[in-house]
């Protein structure tokens, strides 16, 4: 049987570094060589070859970051099937729904197969993997990527980033999601770079297990690195680390400046979509210290603001099944693009509403905000009652009458929210993103 190209590329890499440590699962204290992880991923495809799992078939599978991640990844490319990984907190009914959705043809929770009645197959042999993501309209997202694409991605970020074959990559977020997928995966599969697996999201646990595992990468989110300021971890537990990477919300200034002179090193922003892969990276960390934007492109990654001001990116790792313009994509962000190719962004055009007839920049009224002394992050929404009204969540020690006091010399009186909610900080999820929900609860009380 012809095999994926993702397991070839793995195998390639086996033949090199056969009982090398591929994967550490630090819970455990259980390792993973690279010849383990190959064999395991045979015997694997092999035994779901004859509970009739065949090439093309769709597999949704929730498991952690682990061992048996990779072997189900691996098993799956050997087969040339494709991998739709979610996660690992998706709820029963809620994984038959997805099942549906992408209308997959197993369901596999790392203990049990489960055939589906909804599988249909891609007319294309080379799907390697669909990304299911909620997008801000909270309907999933399918998105199909070719193996190339995948690889691509990969190698973008191992070239900009100057990942190595030798480096230690310090696996807290999840593996399936984009930004794993991107940092985490393709890297241990095109050149060999080792994964830990963290033991659990604790700003000491964390510092421990760089500590033990002398990991050398860390992509994380921003409240990660914050927590991780709040909880005084001592700088001499994270010396093994030479690169830091922060993505999946925005890197605030404040945040880069305070980690730098408490640790002593920069964090890297890194600016990226489930439809792109990575698209701006952060090279030395000055765009970020010195608010200039989120970076600039990534090798391999061509952009260009269109005339609504959406930036619009071209690159070979942009999926291209399903969409009108393979290889092209244009994101709902609305950005400026320097000569130098510096990206910054300017808000979302979702983020414009129209309150009594006037247009509002959500971003604006987010942004004038965070200027106040002692405000550290804000979201706003429009909030739909008899009468439409803004309101927004602050995190800070601050009163609302003194955050609306303080946006009468900053903002005309209809953009100041008519509803402001004060509290420690932000709900955020795994990714270090907004949790639109409870933020909406926070407002209604």
């Amino acid at each position: 049987m012809e095999t994926g190209l993702h397991w070839e590329l793995f195998r390639r890499v086996v033949e090199t570094r056969m009982s090398d440590i591929a994967l550490v699962e630090l819970s455990s204290n259980v390792s993973f060589s690279f010849k383990a992880l190959y064999s395991a991923a045979i015997a694997r495809a092999n035994l779901w070859i004859e509970l009739g799992v065949q090439r093309k078939d769709k597999m949704l599978f929730r498991i952690p970051n682990s061992g048996e991640w990779l072997v189900t990844y691996l098993a799956l490319q050997k087969l040339r099937a494709v991998a739709v990984p979610v996660d690992v907190d998706t709820p029963d009914p809620a994984l038959e729904s997805l099942a549906e959705n992408v209308q997959a043809h197993w369901i596999w929770d790392g203990f049990q197969l489960r055939k589906t009645g909804a599988g249909i197959p891609y007319e294309t042999d080379d799907v390697c993997l669909i990304k299911v993501t909620s997008g801000s309209s909270g309907i999933p997202q399918v998105m199909p990527f070719l193996d190339v694409e995948m690889l691509a991605d990969g190698q973008q970020i191992c070239r900009t980033m100057g990942i190595i074959p030798s480096d230690i990559n310090y696996a807290l977020i999840p593996i399936g999601h984009s930004y794993g997928l991107g940092n985490l995966l393709m890297p241990l599969l095109i050149q060999g770079t080792s994964l830990v697996c963290a033991s659990a999201v604790l700003p000491h646990v964390i510092a421990g297990d760089i500590l033990r595992s002398r990991a050398t990468v860390f992509p994380s989110v921003p409240v990660v690195f914050k927590a991780l300021i709040q909880a005084a971890v001592e700088p001499a537990s994270l010396s093994s680390l030479r690169l830091l990477i922060s993505a999946g919300a925005p890197l605030k200034q404040e945040l880069y400046l305070a980690f730098a002179e408490t640790y002593n090193r920069p964090i890297h922003n890194f600016y990226g979509s489930s439809e792109t892969g990575g698209i701006a990276y952060d090279v030395d960390g000055s765009a970020t210290a010195e608010g200039q934007g989120v970076g600039t492109l990534m090798d391999g990654v061509i952009a260009f603001v269109d005339s609504d001001r959406h930036l619009v990116v071209r690159s070979k790792a942009v999926f291209s099944v399903g969409n009108i313009t393979p290889n092209e994509w244009t994101l709902g962000d609305l950005a400026s693009l320097s000569a130098n190719g510096m990206v910054s962004l300017l808000g979302r055009s979702s983020d414009v509403v129209k309150l009594d007839g006037r247009r509002i920049s959500l971003s604006e009224v987010a942004c004038a905000m965070e200027q106040i002394e002692g405000v550290a992050e804000v979201w706003v929404t429009l909030l739909q009652h008899k009468r439409d009204f803004l309101g927004a969540v602050a995190a800070t020690a601050l009163s609302p009458q003194e955050i609306s006091r303080a946006l009468q010399s900053l903002l005309p009186k209809w953009k100041i929210p008519r509803r402001i909610c004060c509290v420690p900080a932000l709900p955020k999820t795994e990714r270090g993103k907004n949790q639109k929900e409870k933020l909406l609860q926070i407002l209604e009380r």
